[in-house]
């Protein structure tokens, strides 16, 4: 029985701690890929630079934004989603296959008969259109894909959980070890499980007041429409997908902090073997 809730936790602890610390990880990846992309180099190229060489840079450059599209939409196809959701993401996917489309109009456009003015034109125009459109709808886009993988390490943690717990109500009974340290550990796991439950939650739910564009307003959904307003008007749409991402990195954190409860359990098990 203790080798059996020493085994449960132990793989618990590297399952956890790996998918959480990803999430994170992705998190970063996608604030550096928002605020730090290749067109930051265009514009620090050398006016020395030929046609050749300037096309090289720019089709690099549309070359990494297609592979990150293509990550996008792997990533959004994954989730089981409700009808609401659906729409969401086919909205979202529609948007980056018109993106990958205009990417590879302009490919066309490089391998073609161009001067180095037509390649500034298309690097001024791409870049423009990044910050203009781009960067807020790959914020919205990538809080879905966190949101929504937060959801699935619950899910994770959550059977964890119930696991370890119903063996340690095992070992109390059977008299085996002494579990009222382990109770506590529970306890307190359970208290960061749920905290990690609300801010998910408080990130979804404000999420899903900014899509109403998408969505439009059912019946169901009238009698809150004016508070959704509100809302919106209040804070500019970038500050309420920024507030979203803060709202899932607190969530993460509750996660971490619930396996560092369990590595807890873990070592105290570990002096009864």
């Amino acid at each position: 029985m203790l080798r059996n809730i020493l085994k449960i936790s132990g793989m618990f602890l590297i399952l956890l701690s790996a998918t959480a610390t990803s999430k994170i990880c992705f998190a970063q990846t996608l604030d550096i890929s928002i605020n730090k992309t290749a067109l930051a180099k265009e514009e620090k190229t050398e006016e020395s630079l030929d046609l050749e060489a300037r096309k090289k840079i720019l089709t690099k450059i549309i070359d990494t934004a297609q592979s990150e599209i293509n990550g996008l939409k792997e990533k959004l196809n994954r989730f089981d989603l409700n009808e609401d959701w659906q729409k969401i993401r086919d909205e979202f996917l529609n948007n980056l296959s018109n993106l990958q489309s205009y990417y590879q109009t302009l490919e066309e456009k490089i391998s073609g008969e161009i001067t180095i003015e037509d390649i500034k034109i298309m690097a001024k125009e791409l870049k423009d259109r990044r910050e203009k459109n781009y960067t807020s709808e790959l914020k919205k886009i990538t809080n879905m894909i966190l949101i929504f993988e937060t959801e699935d390490i619950l899910k994770i943690v959550n059977g964890r959980m119930n696991k370890i717990s119903a063996d340690v109500k095992k070992l109390a009974k059977q008299n085996l070890i002494k579990t009222d340290v382990l109770k506590i550990y529970l306890s307190q796991a359970e208290k960061h499980l749920k905290n990690a439950e609300g801010y998910k939650k408080d990130a979804k739910d404000l999420y899903f007041k900014t899509i109403d564009g998408i969505l439009g307003i059912t019946e169901q959904q009238e009698a809150t429409s004016t508070e959704k307003e509100t809302i919106i008007k209040k804070e500019d749409m970038t500050e309420i997908q920024d507030s979203i991402r803060n709202l899932i990195k607190e969530s993460i954190m509750e996660l971490r902090a619930t396996y560092d409860i369990f590595f807890k359990m873990n070592d105290r098990i570990k002096k009864y073997l």
